[in-house]
């Protein structure tokens, strides 16, 4: 299901900083992981609340989505640590959008601030109207520097696991990060695994495959690019601008990939049809019901969001997954000598 929950979660992501929840009978508690120090967009009161811009347009879309949330101000590395550790759903502040995060399951907003705009004040004498009127002078700033500060991390212990997660003791809260991170690198083995697997199943379809195949799929994948980039509230022609790219380049570019998928969609076929594979109406409607149970949300929301044949065909494509790997035995890599040396030497120093 990671393509259908990356495509779900984008969907509810997009409205702003999080996703709405549920009907207005029911009710979900979002924990967001916060830098509490960074006004005006979030700082803390004379009594201590956290206000600012990011927290009066989360307040506006708990209130139209009906969500509840809780906030977790601490210093930015902290919330960057509560948020990658899993404690907190959300990590809300001014966070670069990079394709890595995109790949790496990170889900963005849109833009609705651009950090490097910058506000100048001119004389009402000057002739300079426009920043290519600036090109080849010397601008000076005058800087006034208001304070200094000096970052003061909290010690790690049982009072540091009571304010960033849902643990008593710092014990409790080491032990739940390290079973999620071991939880998630076995998964990504399998992913791995698995995806080595399919792509030796395309790489032996012997038929020839007809250009305009390719060029269809290019072409798809060229609408899939534009609209990532319009979740990140990057227009394409000024992508295109900023690369110095086409869409003729980007389709070429493209030729490779699109050949490899159309490879694979052609090995997913020659498999369901060999093997009678089917998907029920039940299977589906039971993969709609781990997704509102993971995420806490009614069957009806979910059902608003995903669509059946959506579901239906990520359903299929793990059955034919499971098939290859069925099939398949695991053979563990050659490790050179001099690799085995280095990888015990750096448990010794752990």
């Amino acid at each position: 299901m990671k393509r259908i929950i990356s495509f779900f979660l984008c969907v509810l992501m997009t409205a702003a900083l999080l996703a709405g929840c549920g009907d207005r009978k029911q009710r979900t508690t979002w924990i967001i992981a916060v830098d509490g120090d960074f006004s005006p967009f979030v700082c803390a009161d004379a009594n201590g609340k956290a206000v600012g811009l990011d927290v009066e347009l989360l307040d506006a879309i708990a209130r139209d989505q009906n969500f509840r949330y809780e906030l977790r101000p601490s210093d930015w590395d902290t919330a960057m640590s509560v948020f990658t550790s899993h404690q907190a759903q959300v990590l809300m502040g001014s966070i670069a959008s990079s394709q890595e995060r995109i790949d790496g399951g990170w889900f963005f907003s849109h833009s609705f601030y651009d950090g490097v705009t910058q506000s100048m004040a001119m004389e009402p004498s000057s002739d300079t109207n426009t920043l290519e009127d600036l090109a080849g002078k010397a601008v000076v700033f005058h800087v006034k520097v208001n304070e200094v500060k000096v970052k003061e991390l909290p010690a790690i212990d049982d009072e540091f696991a009571k304010d960033v997660s849902e643990f008593d003791t710092l014990k409790e809260l080491k032990a739940d990060i390290k079973k999620k991170m071991a939880d998630e690198r076995t998964a990504a083995a399998q992913r791995a695994f698995e995806d080595v697997l399919m792509t030796k199943v395309a790489e032996g379809i012997k038929a020839d495959i007809p250009d305009e195949m390719i060029e269809m799929q290019a072409h798809q994948m060229l609408e899939g690019f534009k609209q990532q980039l319009a979740s990140q509230g990057i227009p394409f022609d000024q992508y295109t601008k900023m690369t110095g790219m086409n869409e003729e380049q980007i389709i070429m570019d493209a030729k490779e990939p699109a050949t490899n998928q159309v490879r694979m969609d052609l090995a997913i076929r020659a498999i369901i049809k060999a093997e009678n594979l089917e998907v029920s109406d039940e299977e589906v409607e039971n993969e709609m019901k781990s997704v509102a149970e993971k995420y806490g949300m009614d069957l009806d929301t979910v059902k608003k969001y995903l669509r059946a044949e959506d579901v239906k065909e990520q359903v299929m494509r793990e059955k034919v997954i499971k098939v290859v790997a069925d099939s398949a035995t695991a053979v563990a890599p050659e490790v050179k000598e001099e690799e085995t040396k280095t990888e015990e030497e750096e448990e010794k120093k752990d």
